[in-house]
């Protein structure tokens, strides 16, 4: 765990009067740790658990009623049902879509650098067109290939987020 991910998740566990202080002692045994030629790791290692910190000093994060649990996980059961499986499926189609636009552009871009090859023997369109062509869709598939790749890193965190979203309910974390 990096000196962010500790502090990040110690700052959470906190109450607000007495976040400031204690952060700062942290901050302080990390810059004696990194002075002493520690990695973030180890000083984190060895300083445990953020939820062990603020257990120690007296801030214990409690569980929701089992009450709060199961109206919690009725509402994301009847989300789920009515608009999460719609929305998901939407966003895959969608998804799968756009990269088969990427696939058309590729495959239409080299169609095209091959067909400037054969109009050499038949001269309907001249082959510096279809060349220039084949070649802009080529590089409008390189940029559009990788905006898909951003786009598939999103669709990935936001999955990856709502099952989370879901074992935290499920799990009464």
């Amino acid at each position: 765990m990096t000196k962010k991910e500790f502090m990040t998740k110690l700052k959470r566990l906190l109450p607000e009067k007495d976040r400031k202080d204690i952060l700062l002692d942290y901050e302080e045994h990390f810059l004696t740790g990194l002075n002493e030629g520690k990695s973030e790791e180890q000083i984190a290692d060895e300083l445990g658990d953020p939820v062990d910190v603020a257990k120690e000093y007296g801030y214990v994060q409690g569980k929701a009623p089992v009450g709060n649990m199961i109206f919690a996980a009725i509402g994301i059961i009847l989300f789920d049902l009515f608009i999460g499986i719609s929305l998901l499926s939407s966003l895959i189609s969608i998804w799968f879509g756009l990269w088969a636009v990427v696939l058309a552009l590729l495959v239409s871009g080299i169609a095209a650098i091959i067909g400037s090859m054969l109009t050499i023997l038949i001269h309907p369109i001249p082959w510096y067109l279809l060349l220039f062509s084949g070649i802009s869709l080529l590089g409008l598939t390189v940029l559009s290939g990788i905006g898909m790749i951003y786009v598939t890193k999103w669709f990935y965190k936001a999955i990856k987020w709502f099952v989370e979203l879901h074992i935290k309910i499920f799990t009464n974390k």
